[in-house]
């Protein structure tokens, strides 16, 4: 990041100093002229040096800006489109999940969360080059642009009355104007006025002008060794967030997916503008809390700010990451035991073998019944006797008259009814069905 600073003529002030002044103060004005050059010299060198850090750490810091924004664009729009979906399922409950509880994401955070997405993909993707990445260094340094404040804040009057256009221009045209007000332009070269000589002055003159210019050079070269370990703290810092927020998403968009294929199996069963808890079995609600985890998870990672206005390393910063990074090995167990449950055949036919009041949909279901129901709760029906899996059924059709000993009726010719496979293969052997694949007469 260039940074200004004013350098005199040196050379120039002391070849007028030669010609001009005094021969009887040569040498002092020589050891002058010496010193003034070896602190323009040490000060430049640690400039050099300290704005390569900057370069370094701006570079990180743009790595991760443009990683949030892509999450944010892609896997956590997915997620939020399903969330409203399924946004009043409650998953407190679920067993096994204490340990990424705290992570859940709700309802005001998924508005929070949709008004960051909005803004930032419509600000950097409708600036200019050098406003969106000062847009994308605030996204990735100050986790949710504290640095234009004041600017989002009437953007998100905006936002709140629909004008997400609006919004994302006021904030497009802050960043721009306050690029220079990013948390990395507080980690300056100290600014130093280096003089020439005047001829008319004394040459003790001159050296005391030279040993201050020295002193000061020093102190400069001091503080900007300070902010050259800043730089490298803030390129860590920043490397850090990229690698855990890859992480992160890399499952996150895993089990977004998983989450759109879950709310879609519903749709096709019935479709509603939002689900609850009794729509959906133990699994699938596991599955649905730790999507909401990671996105929370996700959120704490983009959400939080690693430097101060004043371009300090934030103390919450390394906190929430170590937090989020201890839950990876319980996150990535929690994806592969989902993963399993997706492989199962997770709904299953059912037909009602025995009277029984069904809980679930809070009536009695006569013998002869058939509907669809999850696995666990079949084989709950299944073990109590009062049901049978449709696969372990036949459709067979009468051809001649006869009573039928589990209905309790007279059954005539022509009548299509499932059973199971023994009972059909018993009324098959005794000519009174045939399977329905049959020609039934």
């Amino acid at each position: 990041m260039p940074l200004p600073f004013l350098l005199g003529a040196i050379g120039v002030a002391a070849g007028v100093v030669g010609v001009g002044g005094h021969l009887s103060a040569q040498e002092t004005n020589e050891e002058a002229k010496k010193i003034s050059h070896d602190a323009q010299k040490i000060y430049d060198a640690a400039k050099e040096s300290l704005e390569k850090k900057q370069e370094k750490s701006q570079a990180a810091l743009l790595e991760l800006g443009y990683s949030k924004k892509n999450t944010l664009d892609n896997s956590m729009k997915q997620f939020l489109k399903a969330y409203e979906r399924i946004k009043n399922i409650s998953v407190k409950d679920s067993k096994g999940l204490d340990e990424i509880s705290n992570f859940t994401i709700e309802q005001k955070d998924a508005i929070h969360l949709r008004e960051m997405t909005d803004l930032y993909s419509s600000a950097i993707g409708s600036s200019v080059a050098g406003a969106a990445t000062g847009a994308v260094v605030a996204l990735a340094a100050s986790g949710s642009l504290s640095i234009v404040a004041g600017s989002l804040s009437v953007a998100g009057t905006a936002l709140s009355v629909g004008m997400v256009g609006t919004a994302a221009s006021i904030a497009g045209s802050t960043v721009l104007t306050t690029l220079t007000a990013t948390p990395l332009a507080a980690i300056a070269a100290p600014v130093l006025l280096f003089t020439g000589f005047s001829a008319s002055s004394k040459a003790d003159e001159n050296l005391e002008k030279a040993q201050t210019m020295m002193a000061e050079a020093k102190k400069a070269v001091e503080q900007m060794k300070i902010s050259e370990t800043l730089c490298e703290a803030i390129e860590k810092r920043a490397q850090m967030y990229n690698k855990l927020l890859g992480e992160l998403e890399i499952m996150f968009s895993e089990s977004v997916q998983r989450l759109e294929k879950l709310v879609q199996k519903k749709d096709r069963r019935g479709r509603k503008s939002t689900y609850t808890s009794g729509d959906f079995s133990n699994k699938e609600i596991e599955i649905i809390a730790v999507t909401r985890s990671l996105a929370g998870a996700v959120k704490a990672i983009i959400d939080t700010p690693i430097l101060t206005n004043e371009g300090q390393i934030t103390d919450d910063s390394l906190k929430i990451y170590d937090n989020t990074a201890e839950k990876l090995p319980t996150f990535k167990t929690l994806i592969e035991r989902s993963s399993s449950f997706c492989d199962e055949e997770d709904f299953v036919r059912v037909c009602v073998i025995e009277r029984y009041k069904d809980t679930e949909k809070g009536k009695i279901l006569e013998p002869g019944i058939i509907f669809e129901t999850s696995v666990e709760r079949a084989n709950q029906l299944i073990n109590a006797k009062v049901a049978k899996r449709i696969e372990d059924f036949v459709k067979v059709c009468v051809i001649e008259r006869y009573k039928d000993t589990e209905k309790g009726k007279i059954l005539e010719p022509g009548i299509v009814f499932e059973t199971s496979a023994e009972r059909a293969n018993q009324l098959i052997n005794a000519k009174v069905v045939k399977r329905v694949d049959e020609k039934c007469v």
